[in-house]
């Protein structure tokens, strides 16, 4: 199967947030009251400038409205150049070969530890907040999705049931 597209910002922050989501939700929650519970201690005093931004970010934070998995898909995107071009993915049952102006790499699928699927994209894991995005806008129809998600799932329980 061969995949082309190219990513965006917002194939990026969808990962974030869906990565983020999956696996910081109880630290999400404790950050955010912990800044609500300073925002108002600082309301009450006299630093009510201060309490207020407190309190913005403990409600941005709580509904995951700013996480900082959002602030560095962002900060990576914009910084890293490898987000500039297109890719080329070609997957098989043995490995899944990566190919673009500056990057030729083939990776054995043992390589990621798992994947899940959202409305918007396939994501492979491979490590603490690092993953490969699949946007599904790159697929060209019904059949290609439904042949990668085959794949995944088939490539994903040989790799559990090696360990």
């Amino acid at each position: 199967m061969i995949i082309t597209y190219k990513l965006v910002l917002s194939d990026l922050i969808h990962a974030a947030r869906e990565w983020e989501g999956r696996h910081w939700r109880a630290v999400r929650y404790t950050v955010a009251v912990i800044l609500l519970a300073c925002g108002s201690f600082l309301l009450i005093s006299s630093e009510r400038w201060w309490g207020g931004i407190f309190v913005a970010f403990g409600v941005l934070e709580g509904f995951n409205l700013l996480p900082a998995a959002v602030v560095r898909a962002v900060i990576e995107f914009h910084a890293n150049p490898k987000f500039r071009e297109e890719f080329q993915l070609i997957l098989t049952p043995e490995s899944l070969h990566f190919c673009t102006a500056t990057i030729d790499s083939t990776l054995k699928w043992t390589h990621y530890t798992q994947f899940f699927e959202t409305p918007k994209a396939f994501i492979l894991v491979y490590g603490k907040r690092m993953y490969t995005v699949i946007p599904k806008r790159a697929l060209v129809d019904d059949s290609q999705l439904r042949e990668l998600r085959e794949l995944l799932s088939q490539v994903f329980e040989e790799v559990r049931e090696r360990e």
